[in-house]
């Protein structure tokens, strides 16, 4: 069973899309802030880490970085409900740092996408973060 560690400073949003990742078969943990997250990383080691972009203290883009140094091989997602093309957000998913998913979200369609991009990985076709494909149209 593959594992998602959603991060987001909002509980009903993180509590949503965890309940929903459950339903499609992941294991879920949940953590409300970068610095509970990287505890998080360290001992529940995801596949996946889904992160909001605008969290006080560290946003998302620095946070998954810092995931990026830790843990190379796990999939690092950025959930954003970004428009702007010229956003940091925007650019990040551009540079195949992370993948972008904008809200808002279709869980069974994220789901799909994390499975395809999960078994690519294991089969070493596709790195934890390269490869971005931001999924705007309802992923």
């Amino acid at each position: 069973m593959y594992k998602i560690l959603i991060v987001d400073d909002e509980p009903l949003v993180a509590k949503a899309l965890g309940r929903a990742m459950a339903r499609q078969g992941f294991e879920v943990a949940l953590a409300h802030h970068a610095a509970e997250a990287l505890v998080r990383v360290d001992d529940f080691a995801p596949d996946v880490v889904i992160s909001d972009f605008n969290m006080p203290g560290m946003n998302g883009l620095e946070f998954l970085r810092q995931v990026e140094i830790r843990s190379p091989r796990t999939v690092r997602i950025i959930l954003s409900g970004c428009a702007d093309p010229h956003s940091p957000v925007i650019a990040g998913a551009a540079s195949d740092r992370y993948r972008l998913v904008r809200k808002p979200w279709d869980n069974k369609q994220l789901a799909a996408m994390l499975r395809d991009i999960l078994q690519r990985r294991d089969a070493g076709t596709d790195a934890g973060g390269a490869g971005s494909s931001p999924t705007g149209d309802g992923a």
